[in-house]
């Protein structure tokens, strides 16, 4: 007998907690938005089909690039998925709008947005206008014929996605086994379904009707289904108590330029003679200047090992294996 999957229970935004690390259905969170069942094809067709979007195509092509992905208008999309147009070679019933950050070009669909209390203290916030550009909201609009692949999402951030017109089933599954789980695997296969709960990894399935918000804890694989028509909003999201892990991965990007940087360095000067700069090193007070550089820098990383050893404490020193 193949082995089903597990329905989450639904709460309220008033049980949650971001503490808890768990998915969760929070029933009715967003059920006071304007935007609820407001923005239906006929509504976002009558005002913002003029608004580029990016298509992505999952079933053929779930690896492909966000710069590599085709662009049409949001009309053009909503007319072929409508039915009130024939497909073309840019837009078919496999193209999917996902992931469209409607803040660059459709910023007044914000006014119908709600964001909850218990998520507006939003670290990714900061990370946008103090390190590097990060638009954490986006839109999700498509139809039954697309769904997202199994994934985790980038850089161990929570995801808490608001759907708004039409229903999705979700599926998730913990960060457990990355030997048996990966990028693109179905978790909608009863087959996979059953060999995962074989090897003790229960699949979570909840479903996610208009109004409704359901969150995914940093790591988690989540496969997202359409049925029907719907739009949704989702929301990266990382509060203080998620940022330690979050900072790891993403100063894996952040560095990797100036880690390209040194490595030319040392190529082109790590083993030459160093005679024929001298006039340009005594110009510039390369000396001087590189030293302060490498104590700011030996000084910064003293604070990130204290930072390193408090961690280790804490996970060594958990009787309850937290």
């Amino acid at each position: 007998m193949l082995k089903p999957t597990i329905q989450l229970e639904p709460a309220s935004l008033a049980q949650f907690s971001i503490k808890e690390d768990r998915p969760t259905l929070l029933k009715g969170a967003a059920a006071t938005w304007a935007a609820l069942n407001k923005w239906t094809p006929e509504y976002l067709l009558e005002n913002f089909s003029d608004r580029v979007v990016s298509l992505s195509q999952y079933q053929t092509n779930p690896h492909q690039r966000s710069r590599d992905k085709t662009k049409v208008t949001l009309g053009e999309y909503l007319e072929v998925i409508t039915d009130l147009r024939p497909e073309t070679p840019f837009v078919n019933h496999e193209s999917y709008v996902a992931g469209w950050h409607f803040l660059k070009n459709a910023h007044e669909l914000l006014d119908d947005i709600e964001i909850p209390e218990i998520f507006k203290d939003n670290v990714l916030n900061r990370v946008d206008s103090e390190v590097i550009n990060y638009d954490s909201m986006s839109l999700f609009v498509g139809h039954s014929r697309v769904e997202t692949p199994l994934h985790t999402d980038s850089f161990a951030v929570c995801v808490w996605l608001a759907n708004l017109v039409g229903k999705k089933v979700i599926r998730v599954i913990a960060p457990v086994d990355y030997d048996n789980i990966h990028n693109g695997l179905d978790a909608f296969d009863p087959t996979v379904v059953d060999r995962l709960g074989y090897l003790g990894i229960d699949v979570l399935e909840a479903t996610i009707e208009a109004g409704d918000i359901f969150v995914i804890p940093p790591g988690y694989w989540h496969q997202v289904r359409n049925d029907g028509f719907t739009v949704a909003v989702s929301v990266n999201y990382i509060s203080p108590y998620h940022f330690l892990t979050y900072e790891q991965q993403l100063k894996a990007k952040v560095l990797a330029p100036y880690l390209r940087l040194l490595k030319i360095k040392r190529e082109l000067v790590g083993a030459k003679d160093l005679q024929h700069s001298i006039d340009v090193l005594r110009h510039f007070k390369f000396v001087e200047n590189e030293s302060r550089f490498l104590d700011y820098m030996e000084r910064e990383f003293h604070e990130e090992r204290k930072i390193l050893e408090r961690a280790t404490q804490l996970v060594n020193h958990d009787p309850l294996g937290n």
